[in-house]
């Protein structure tokens, strides 16, 4: 997964799935657009739509959330990420933020 995209559903783009140091569009770029914790556009934004734990059905963090972001590889969707126990094909965000080494354990 390393190297890939975090996309929606509709293909919109939440960022670089690389180390910060890797990719201004990083989303460990806590600086940037995808890796801000008060990014709109970031799954590191406990309060916006792709990170809340709570809201968004687009959201990683949500369990509940029924459309998350996807891992894109090479144009191959590779695992949704995602909080929930019961999607199938899926990595949870907390997981893959640790492996970059950018965060995780919320």
């Amino acid at each position: 997964m390393l190297g890939g995209r975090l996309e929606l559903s509709d293909g919109t783009f939440l960022g670089d799935v690389l180390p910060a140091e890797g990719s201004i569009d990083s989303i460990c770029n806590h600086s940037g657009a995808y890796g801000s914790p008060f990014s709109a556009t970031s799954i590191q934004n406990r309060s916006g739509p792709h990170g809340s734990p709570f809201d968004g059905d687009q959201s990683a963090f949500n369990p509940a959330a029924s459309d998350p972001p996807i891992v894109v590889v090479h144009g191959v969707p590779a695992a949704r990420l995602t909080a929930s126990p019961l999607l199938t094909h899926a990595i949870h965000p907390d997981a893959l933020l640790v492996f970059l080494g950018c965060g995780g354990g919320y």
